[in-house]
């Protein structure tokens, strides 16, 4: 407002909820320039009572009333002066004013309406107001330690002509009436409601700022036959000190709206069952301005503009449509909602699609960097917020959430900045934890599609339960299916693990990562396997490379009667595996493996490595579990040339254990005459694969084994060899006097 009153509420320790009457009837506190009615007037055209008088301080001018009413189907308007810019008006008998009509100004100045007894606004009521509009329960306007005006204390009240240029309020004792709104209130400019309790259950909308504070509850309540809209072109901000409470999915325009952001903030976890649409940022806050906590037992929706914030999230599907980035710290989805309304099918940045239902899969839907928020529907009223108006544009895209789970079967984890990106923002996804397991039903899906990299950064501790991403399935359902898919890098790291085991009779879930890089490392893990009848699911990885560093594995393992699932690398470029991890229980590779454990009766995977470049040394491993009987036979025959034999390194290591068979699959001549198939396993054992003499020499070197260093010899390969103790490995013949 182009100037406005900086004002505080002094609150009384009284109430009296009586029954308004219809009637407007000013009282003596002013003295002789006191208010005066005129009840038969034209204002606008219309019939009307016209409030003329009241007494002047340089912009401002008071009204005192003893009852203040409007009755169903009249008019009442406050003239407004020349000169005048705020009219403060105050009620000082025992009654709540009850509006069932229409209250305007007859001008543009701000109108300020004090009763502590309580307002009524009815299904019939109004707001003309061309300003904005203060409706409060507090028992005086304060302005700092200057003065007040009191609807309690009126007789000593210090009217003032100051004009400050802003609207502040500053809640300084606790409030007795309430305010019952089914009405439909519109303004101008700035709306605000302040009482001790809201009851809202109309249409709300403001040009500026909506600003509606509860010193204890804040309710909102829809119906089939009426809305609960509240709408601002500017901040819309919601605060109950002790709760808000809002159900509004009854009926269709019902919803929250903001141009500008959208706060809602309570000391305790807010319930907010609605649709939010906001310009700006939208944040869930605690009263000392931290993240607060929501809760919906149905299906909430949240668009915005900018970037979307709280701490946790308690309840039914959820969906989220930012603009920017979205940071939520805790989430726990109950269950799905059959009143849901986003059923959709959604095309992933590699061409794959899923379908999002959270009206039948218990759901999070998490959508960052999106230009696709909507628009605000179902608002009636001056104004209407038709048009993103952003006082401050997201920068980022980024998702960053805590512990995620989903208590239901069959649910749905969905985090992308993917959808209908905006080209100005980019960001990475990080996640703590996100467990979709069921031990009744299916696992629940999780699908992560960023524009940049997925962090997946654990605890360094296998004690609690961060760290993870789990798709478990313990009885007759399936394992949930895990996808990660990112532009640049997929990083796990610190013992973090991504798995989808089976510890029942159905088979396991998948695993599928694609990324440019593909980092595991540190203890970290990428895995499936089954612990009992259910056949495990498989693990496909597609990259230009993919590093295993440090204790970094990638498996498919069978512990018992299934089988494991088969394990897939395509890597454009190179896969190193490298080095060993070290944890409380000992050391352990970093390594690719597709194995069945000792005693296990299910039968291993497939193993299948397409790369130009393997490097496995310093402690890294490549395992399978395979019968030695049928060596060549397990291995596929692939094209000539799928990976360059003039960089395999001496000193890499492919091992094999001899329990229950599966097959292992080595892409490229390996050295060998022509293709693959054409070489023959060595039908001796070995004992142990010797450091290869430099410089010609033919007896062996009398220095100790190290692992290659970058300037030593490359030595190719002529063929496959298995150790004694079942190992194989890409080596050459020694000559015959360096062999004894």
């Amino acid at each position: 407002m182009a100037s406005s009153l900086t004002l505080s509420l002094l609150i009384p320790s009284t109430s009296n909820q009586a029954h308004a009457q219809s009637n407007i009837v000013p009282d003596d506190t002013l003295g002789a320039n006191g208010t005066v009615v005129i009840p038969d007037a034209s204002v606008k055209g219309l019939p009307a009572a016209l409030i003329e008088g009241g007494v002047q301080r340089g912009v401002n001018l008071f009204h005192s009333f003893d009852q203040f009413n409007v009755g169903q189907g009249l008019r009442v308007y406050l003239a407004n002066p020349a000169g005048i810019e705020n009219i403060l008006s105050r009620v000082t008998g025992m009654n709540p004013s009850d509006i069932q009509g229409t209250l305007g100004v007859d001008g543009a100045a701000n109108l300020f309406l004090l009763n502590p007894n309580g307002i009524i606004f009815g299904a019939n009521a109004r707001l003309d107001v061309q300003g904005s509009f203060v409706g409060s329960t507090a028992s005086a306007y304060a302005w700092g330690e200057d003065g007040y005006f009191s609807a309690t204390e009126p007789e000593s009240s210090r009217l003032l002509t100051i004009n400050p240029g802003a609207l502040f309020f500053n809640q300084v004792a606790s409030v007795s009436g309430n305010i019952i709104n089914t009405g439909t209130l519109a303004v101008g400019k700035d709306l605000t409601l302040s009482g001790l309790n809201l009851d809202l259950q109309g249409r709300l909308s403001a040009g500026g700022n909506l600003t509606l504070l509860a010193m204890e509850t804040l309710k909102g309540r829809d119906s089939v036959a009426l809305p609960f809209v509240a709408a601002a072109g500017g901040k819309l901000l919601l605060m109950g000190n002790q709760t808000i409470d809002i159900l509004a999915l009854t009926h269709p325009d019902s919803g929250l709206f903001s141009l500008g952001d959208m706060v809602l903030r309570s000391s305790n976890p807010i319930t907010g069952d609605a649709h939010y649409w906001s310009g700006g940022n939208f944040s869930i806050e605690d009263i000392d301005g931290s993240l607060g906590n929501l809760s919906s037992p149905h299906d909430p929706i949240i668009r915005s503009a900018g970037d979307v914030s709280f701490n946790s999230y308690d309840g039914a599907s959820l969906h989220i449509f930012a603009g920017g980035s979205v940071t939520i710290d805790n989430v726990k989805i109950t269950g799905s909602d059959p009143t849901n309304n986003i059923q959709e099918t959604v095309t992933l940045s590699n061409g794959t699609t899923i379908s999002i239902d959270g009206s039948s899969r218990p759901t999070l839907d998490i959508r960052a960097g999106t230009t696709d928020i909507g628009n605000p529907i179902g608002i009636t009223g001056n104004p209407t917020p038709n048009q993103l108006v952003l006082s401050e544009a997201p920068t980022t895209a980024n998702i960053k959430i805590g512990e995620v789970i989903i208590e239901q079967p069959n649910g749905q984890v969905f985090l992308t900045n993917q959808y209908q990106p905006n080209a100005a923002v980019t960001g990475s996804i990080e996640v703590t934890t996100i467990n979709t397991s069921s031990e009744v039903g299916n696992a629940g899906d999780v699908i992560i599609d960023s524009g940049v990299d997925i962090m997946l950064i654990g605890t360094n501790s296998l004690t609690d339960n961060q760290g993870l991403i789990v798709a478990i399935t313990s009885g007759s359902g399936q394992g949930g299916q895990i996808k990660l898919v990112a532009n640049q890098e997929i990083l796990l790291k610190d013992d973090f693990f991504v798995t989808s085991h089976t510890f029942g009779s159905g088979k396991g879930g998948e695993i599928t990562i694609e990324a440019k890089s593909v980092t595991v490392k540190d203890g970290a893990l990428v895995g499936t396997s089954t612990f009992s009848e259910g056949d495990a699911g498989s693990v496909r990885i597609k990259t230009q490379e993919l590093l295993l560093k440090d204790g970094g594995q990638v498996s498919a393992i069978t512990f018992a009667e299934g089988d494991a699932g088969s394990l897939t690398i395509n890597a454009s470029e190179l896969v190193q595996v490298i080095g060993i991890g070290v944890s409380a229980d000992g050391k352990f590779p970093s390594g690719i493996f597709d194995q069945a454990f000792k005693d296990s009766t299910g039968k291993g995977g497939s193993l299948e490595i397409n790369t130009q470049l393997l490097l496995v040394f310093d402690g890294g491993r490549i395992g399978t579990t395979i019968d030695a009987s049928i060596i060549e036979n397990s291995l596929t025959f692939l094209p000539d040339n799928q990976i360059d034999t003039t960089t395999l390194l001496s000193n890499s290591c492919i091992f094999r254990s001899r329990e229950q068979p599966g097959s292992f699959i080595i892409t490229g001549s390996g050295g060998k005459p022509t293709a693959p198939g054409s070489g023959t396993i060595s039908p001796f054992a070995t004992g142990t694969v010797r450091t290869i003499p430099s410089d010609g020499s033919s007896s062996p070197s009398t220095q100790p084994d190290r692992p290659w260093q970058i300037g030593d010899p490359i030595v190719e390969p002529q063929q496959v060899y298995r150790l004694a103790d079942g190992r194989l490995v890409l080596s050459r013949e020694c000559v015959e006097e360096f062999l004894h």
